[in-house]
């Protein structure tokens, strides 16, 4: 999940292929159409299984004029990535006061949104598995997102056990990222398998984490209630 003030950024060599020219509405509007058709594309094929000139021909435009528009085929998934993704920091940054096991529905609530998103979690899935090849113009993308994420779920879980809601035996560096770890690994189980139920499945490990984790279910719900301003 990327977030607000420390936004993944592209590979270096690629820093100046998302940079948008300058467009009319009509250029905006194809450019939008070559981005739903590549994430298609890369949703499938991948990074290096997909030809510009397949997404330009699909997208009713020639291969120089997606090049126009993108500069390079890098630069085409670094756009991709920042549209399709670029949010998701924001997502958990609206609820930056919440603490404890509120986090953790919180999460919940997002993988059950992304069942209703297919085509974006095969497009990320895909292009995450490739991205471990340092040579790959993600890698340096997903490895800021991820160091982000883990830094941003920690900083949730850290300040509730500061609060004493969160027992201290609790590792929330550790915790922050086997969550992600659960949330990623479910996504790749439901591509491959529809029928896995990727929010059923998140929550009943979050359901035994929360109960385990948690100080005392009375502490967090006091809190909740008595420390709206965040942190001493």
């Amino acid at each position: 999940m990327t977030k607000p003030g420390d936004r993944a950024q592209p590979a270096n060599g690629a820093a100046d292929t998302i940079r948008r020219p300058v467009t009319n509405s009509r250029g905006q509007v194809t450019r939008d159409q070559i981005l739903d058709v590549a994430k298609v594309h890369f949703g499938r094929g991948g990074f290096r299984g997909v030809s510009t000139a397949a997404i330009a021909a699909e997208a009713g435009v020639t291969d120089p004029g997606l090049l126009h528009h993108f500069r390079s085929k890098a630069g085409l998934l670094m756009a991709l990535l920042e549209s399709r993704f670029g949010r998701d920091d924001e997502i958990l940054l609206v609820d930056s006061s919440e603490r404890g096991t509120e986090l953790l529905t919180r999460l919940g609530d997002l993988v059950e949104e992304n069942e209703g998103q297919r085509d974006d979690v095969r497009l990320f899935s895909v292009l995450l598995a490739e991205s471990v090849a340092e040579d790959h113009p993600s890698h340096e993308y997903f490895s800021q997102r991820f160091r982000h994420a883990r830094e941003l779920l920690h900083d949730h879980l850290e300040a509730a056990q500061r609060r004493g809601v969160i027992k201290p035996s609790v590792d929330t560096r550790g915790l922050a990222t086997a969550l992600l770890a659960l949330m990623d690994g479910l996504q790749y189980q439901w591509l491959i398998d529809e029928s896995v139920d990727m929010a059923g499945s998140f929550r009943a490990v979050t359901t035994l984490l929360g109960e385990a984790m948690v100080t005392d279910p009375s502490t967090e719900a006091q809190s909740s209630q008595g420390d709206v301003g965040g942190p001493a």
